[in-house]
């Protein structure tokens, strides 16, 4: 009986583990980069432009907070429509908000 309950057990441990770990690079996965357009006053403002390359493979774009943002990373299969800033993004409960990239003003 004791060996049977320290089975049941690792099959219980085994099913959360690959649970995690299926959720977590589902919702990573879904994350793409987009562009972004800097609004001159307020980062909450920057416009979101179209799908870009990872920025931080290479270009001016790294994730130091500069004050100028460049890209975010999106997940929008949820979302009903596109956000037009990075506020509706962060104020958007369907829409996952990853990382952003920056560059220094010009």
């Amino acid at each position: 009986m004791k060996q049977v309950k320290l089975n049941l057990m690792a099959i219980i441990g085994m099913m959360v583990a690959v649970g995690t770990v299926t959720f977590t690079k589902a919702s990573t996965l879904a994350l793409q980069w987009y562009e972004v357009i800097p609004h001159p006053t307020n980062q909450l403002y920057d416009e979101i432009g179209p799908v870009t390359s990872n920025p931080t493979q290479g270009g001016n774009c790294a994730e130091v907070a500069d004050p100028v943002r460049c890209a975010i990373q999106l997940d929008l299969s949820n979302a009903s429509q596109i956000p037009e800033t990075v506020e509706e993004a962060e104020n958007d409960r369907l829409v996952l908000v990853g990382r952003s990239t920056f560059k220094p003003q010009q």
